[in-house]
Formats: C-alpha cells, structure tokens, sequence
C-alpha cells in the first residue's frame, strides 16, 4: 500500500471526526443558551440556590427540563 494514500486517508479520517466533533460540540452550545436565555430568571436562581455555588449549566438545564411546568409557573 503507498504510504501517500495512506496518509491521506488518515488525514481526512481525523478532518471529518475534528470537524463533527466540534459541530457537536458547537451545536450543544447552542442549545444550552437556548434554554438559559429562555429560562425565568426566578426559575434559574431557585435551581442554583437548590443546586448550590459549583454547579454547571448542564445540571441547572437538566434540573429545569425535568420538571419545566413546575419552575415555570414559580412567580
């Protein structure tokens, strides 16, 4: 087997899997501001309050999605 096909295949191998990676991850982003920007404020400071000072984005999101209804209707 040519080294130079080789080589190319691996390249473009790692391209496609950096370049889904990071529209993954871009893509995540995305939808966790989503959510946050159209959270009640009062909603996103009870679950931190709940949740306590090192908690992520990713916890209050998941906490506010499980019981959305409930946090909605707070004030």
């Amino acid at each position: 087997m040519d080294l130079n096909k080789t080589t190319k295949r691996l390249c473009t191998a790692v391209a496609v899997t950096a370049f889904l990676a990071f529209w993954t991850w871009a893509s995540t982003e995305d939808y966790k501001e989503t959510v946050l920007y159209n959270m009640p404020h009062e909603a996103y400071e009870k679950i931190y309050s709940e949740l306590g000072h090192g908690c992520t984005d990713r916890q209050i999101i998941d906490k506010y999605l499980s019981n959305q209804e409930y946090y909605d209707n707070l004030y």
